[in-house]
């Protein structure tokens, strides 16, 4: 289900398809999407979204674009104003942007049970790569509440780089049952 604008060109040449669209409602799933996408092929985690209801815009190319707004889906709330360029493959995909999480199940999207809603704001720079062995990204990002065995953590705060599954930074933490300041890394 759709409800907007949109404007086009060259329509009919996937790899030259500009596309500017304002979606006052737009309703589909991963896999509606990647139909009608066909060379999107995030990593098998995107799948776990299930339904999709968006708000905003969309401005660029299939593979290389600026996307802003709501998106709600099965597993949270996520409010974005990100770039994504996929010309090169997932692999060396470029991102950067602003995104904030609200009650997000990130024990649904990890496949790990210890792990529960969280709520948080972010700032990515210099993103490169959508998998865990080719991310490289600088961020930084405010934790409201992390829950982790059924306890939420609050007031988390880091600072750094991430390089493939290491993290190079500050990680500091306010949380009662988690007070610690981390300078290094992991």
């Amino acid at each position: 289900e759709i409800n907007g604008s949109f404007n086009t060109r060259d329509l009919l040449d996937p790899d030259n398809t500009l596309l500017n669209i304002k979606l006052n409602r737009f309703n589909t799933s991963m896999r509606k999407i990647k139909m009608l996408m066909p060379k999107f092929n995030p990593p098998a985690n995107f799948n776990k979204l299930g339904s999709i209801n968006f708000v905003g815009r969309f401005d660029g190319f299939l593979e290389d674009f600026v996307a802003y707004g709501k998106l709600k889906s099965d597993v949270g709330i996520a409010e974005m104003d990100m770039n994504l360029n996929l010309t090169e493959s997932v692999h060396k995909a470029r991102f950067s942007g602003n995104l904030k999480v609200t009650n997000f199940n990130l024990g649904v999207w990890s496949d790990n049970p210890d792990l529960g809603l969280v709520n948080f704001a972010s700032k990515v720079e210099k993103g490169r790569g959508l998998t865990l062995e080719t991310i490289q990204a600088d961020l930084t990002a405010s934790i409201a509440s992390l829950e982790f065995k059924k306890y939420y953590y609050k007031g988390i705060d880091l600072n750094g780089k991430i390089d493939k599954n290491t993290f190079a930074g500050i990680l500091k933490s306010d949380d009662p049952n988690l007070n610690f300041l981390f300078d290094g890394n992991v």
